[in-house]
């Protein structure tokens, strides 16, 4: 009896990539390729989404006078956080700036942070 990729991965999701100028999930067989900085990983299952990868490629440059708005983005909700609010990053997570246009721009150099630490501001 054989099974279907999708039999397999049914509890795990399917392989893909976050895109993170715009967080949206594409899976591997869409006809297209990732467009700027993006995560590969599984994408459904138990969780929105689980990284399999180091930040690939390069993000979209931050238009000049953005306003900022520093945080992070949980990478399995795929949520931005604002530095602002009063809540404690759940590792893997990712930093960077979110426009008005929830465009999300990553620090440089790109890390994603996969366990607990003090953010000694």
């Amino acid at each position: 009896m054989m099974s279907t990729p999708e039999k397999t991965n049914q509890n795990r999701g399917i392989p893909g990539w976050l895109e993170l100028y715009d967080l949206s999930l594409h899976g591997d067989m869409e006809a297209r390729i990732p467009l700027n900085a993006y995560i590969r990983g599984l994408i459904g299952g138990e969780k929105k989404f689980s990284p399999g990868s180091e930040v690939i490629g390069t993000a979209i440059a931050k238009p000049e006078g953005m306003s900022p708005n520093l945080g992070w983005v949980e990478l399995e909700t795929l949520q931005f956080h604002s530095d602002r609010e009063a809540v404690t990053p759940i590792p893997p997570y990712i930093n960077g700036e979110m426009d008005e246009n929830q465009h999300f721009y990553p620090d440089e150099p790109y890390q994603i942070i996969s366990t607990s630490v003090n953010k000694g501001d």
